[in-house]
């Protein structure tokens, strides 16, 4: 089997790591000009992993070939190790991914049995997360085949590829990448969005939306669907049997593609351009 390097796992109480587990990879290297990488792996059965980001890009994954198809994986690579902290906080439903500052800077030495011990506490997990760093962090997640995925990153880009379940992204200023047999959720202030989803079957509404950006979405042909398009300052295409109104920069179009029903596609752009494409299965 192929190994990993395995992180420092910090101990909680018995009672505690029953119910919920704190991995801290903490990088102890000193700056240089090639990133530090450090890798974590742990089997997981529960049903939503959550990456959360402020400075830094994320790259999610399927389990590589040959690996078990409920296991995890995180690599982190950052340039600046002594100035970030990632925790993962793992119990039996969800995977919390995300990135700190160092709590020893944080709080000193004395305060770290402390931290561990109300992390066992729902409201601490909530603020697990509302001290990002100042330096930046990439993210490599594989997924288990069974695990919805949200995507958080502040400035930076995400990319999805291969995912077996949905993908929900959203970033402030950077673009999205999604490429999934299931479907997606996309949002971004200030980045272009590519989304090519594979299910016909999704529930409810779509949304993908930018303030200042281009979208670009590939959308299942055999889809029945009402659409919603629409642009502030830019042009719309799409190779559905669709028709739209303009009245000068703006454009909209709304209507059905297949047979229309409840399943919906929102796309909406403040400054820019939305192309909507047939995505046809390959025989």
């Amino acid at each position: 089997m192929r190994t990993m390097k395995r992180i420092r796992v910090t101990a909680v109480s018995s009672r505690c790591a029953r119910h919920f587990v704190l991995l801290l990879l903490v990088s102890t290297v000193a700056d240089c000009s090639h990133p530090t990488t450090r890798s974590e792996r742990l089997t997981f059965t529960g049903r939503q992993v959550t990456v959360i980001n402020a400075r830094g890009n994320i790259y999610a994954y399927a389990p590589a070939f040959g690996d078990l198809s409920n296991e995890f994986t995180l690599t982190e690579a950052t340039q600046q190790p002594n100035a970030v902290q990632t925790a993962v906080a793992t119990d039996s439903k969800t995977i919390t991914v995300c990135a700190r500052k160092r709590l020893r800077d944080m709080y000193g030495d004395e305060a770290w049995p402390f931290f561990y011990k109300i992390l066992s506490t729902e409201k601490a997990r909530a603020r697990l997360c509302d001290r990002p760093p100042s330096a930046a962090v990439d993210y490599t997640v594989r997924v288990p085949k069974q695990a919805h995925l949200s995507l958080f990153t502040a400035n930076g880009s995400i990319h999805a590829t291969d995912v077996a379940q949905p993908v929900d992204a959203r970033v402030r200023t950077g673009e999205i990448k999604i490429q999934i047999p299931s479907y997606a959720n996309a949002a971004t202030e200030e980045g272009n969005i590519t989304v090519l989803f594979g299910d016909a079957q999704w529930p409810g509404t779509l949304h993908f939306s930018t303030e200042r950006g281009d979208i670009e979405l590939w959308v299942p042909a055999t889809a029945d669907a009402d659409v919603n398009l629409h642009t502030d300052h830019g042009t719309i295409f799409t190779d559905f049997n669709l028709r739209g109104t303009s009245s000068g920069d703006t454009e909209t179009i709304a209507g059905s593609i297949g047979r229309g029903g409840n399943r919906k596609v929102d796309v909406h752009v403040t400054n820019g351009s939305i192309r909507m494409l047939k995505l046809t299965p390959q025989m």
